[in-house]
């Protein structure tokens, strides 16, 4: 999201642009730039990857057609999330997170608050996992007793700025998939309760819950749908805050 004085300087570079350069400016939600920005751009529209096609490139690159299936349903369309779920060790363990969650803010409104610290745990777990990757990518301008060497503080510095910028990313990120998780178990509560076919479940592999949910269901599913958007749209918001009161939505429709 731009600021107003962001907006004036970028529109200043759109209205006299450098005779040899080509701008392409990328937006998920384009409808929220200022008019005077995307009028004066040439609109190219992408839409998600078909499921087919995600499947099939997941296989042509050695992934076993299940897991390809899986992956692409869970990823929506977009080819760079299904690949990651495919082939990471870990890549769908944030189902199981999603899973735990649901189970704990099923039980009441303390459950619930216990769903949304694991949640939270879970986003910071991963979080500290990029710590390797620092220490990695600062391996080259340390001494061997691992300090910093003087002629590479600049680049240390911008390193580490950069690193704490994705890490910040990165926790949202994995927020944001358990909480897509929760979503399309929850989606597939509603279609088990209104008699779909397996074949139509976002999660054919996983046990579709028993009847009696789809209130709870529908609910937690708009309940998760809400969180996702409120933590896409603002970065200041709290995300314990966001993560209790979705699970909480859910707490209270199961119990009633």
């Amino acid at each position: 999201r731009l600021s107003p004085s962001a907006a004036d300087t970028l529109l200043k570079v759109l209205e006299e642009p450098p005779a040899d350069a080509v701008f392409l400016l990328l937006s998920a939600r384009a409808h929220e730039l200022p008019e005077t920005i995307w009028s004066r751009c040439h609109i190219v529209t992408f839409t998600a990857l078909s499921e087919p096609f995600v499947v099939e490139q997941l296989e042509a690159e050695g992934v076993a057609a299940t897991r390809a299936r899986l992956a692409a349903r869970l990823a929506g369309g977009n080819l760079g999330r299904a690949r990651r779920m495919a082939v990471d060790d870990d890549g769908l363990a944030f189902r199981d997170v999603a899973a735990h969650a649901l189970e704990l803010g099923s039980t009441g409104p303390a459950g619930a608050l216990e769903a949304a610290d694991a949640v939270i745990a879970a986003a910071a777990d991963h979080k500290k996992g990029l710590g390797r990757e620092l220490d990695a990518e600062l391996a080259p301008f340390l001494d061997e007793k691992g300090r910093p060497e003087e002629a590479y503080r600049g680049s240390i510095r911008r390193i580490e700025t950069r690193f704490h910028r994705r890490e910040r990313r990165a926790e949202r990120d994995h927020l944001d998939r358990v909480l897509m998780a929760a979503s399309a178990l929850l989606r597939d509560a509603v279609a088990a309760g209104t008699g779909v076919s397996t074949h139509a479940l976002l999660n054919p592999d996983r046990k579709a819950p028993g009847e009696g949910s789809l209130t709870r269901a529908v609910t937690g599913l708009a309940a998760m749908e809400e969180a996702r958007a409120a933590l896409a749209d603002d970065v200041n918001l709290n995300p314990r805050l966001v993560v209790e009161r979705a699970f909480l939505q859910l707490s209270l429709a199961e119990g009633g």
